[in-house]
């Protein structure tokens, strides 16, 4: 145990400058070129790919489970000793209903509130995951 402790602790230490650098260039700006791939990154984006996939797998297993126990609490609130599935409220200000009621009122807070909160997106290229690629 102590040794699954220590490992995953060397893991995290190594990922959290990595980690933060990525976080760093999210918000930035890309430069209008494309970078070319090492060996090293080829492979990291394989290796990333058969992972998403093995998640996306999970995932379906994952809701799959839940969605067994769900059907068997019901209506009910939960199951002893197996989950709770209770209701939480959501409360969401409805944009579209405020700028028709109230268009005046809309344009006047979109204009002092509205602000640009971009961010880069991470789209993963689609890779061949046979052996012999």
């Amino acid at each position: 145990m102590d040794r699954a402790f220590d490992e995953a602790m060397a893991f995290v230490a190594e990922c959290q400058p990595l980690v933060a650098a990525a976080e760093k260039l999210r918000g930035q700006k890309p430069a209008n070129t494309v970078a070319e791939p090492t060996q090293v990154i080829k492979q990291v984006h394989r290796e990333l790919s058969m992972v998403r996939r093995e998640r996306l797998l999970l995932g379906q297993r994952i809701e799959f489970l839940e969605s067994k126990i769900q059907v068997a609490i019901g209506q009910n609130r939960g199951m002893a000793g197996i989950a709770s599935w209770d209701w939480v409220d959501n409360w969401q200000f409805d944009v579209t209903a405020f700028k028709d009621e109230e268009p005046e009122e809309y344009a006047r807070l979109n204009k002092v509130y509205n602000r640009n909160c971009g961010t880069r997106r991470f789209i993963l290229e689609k890779v061949a995951l046979t052996k012999g690629q």
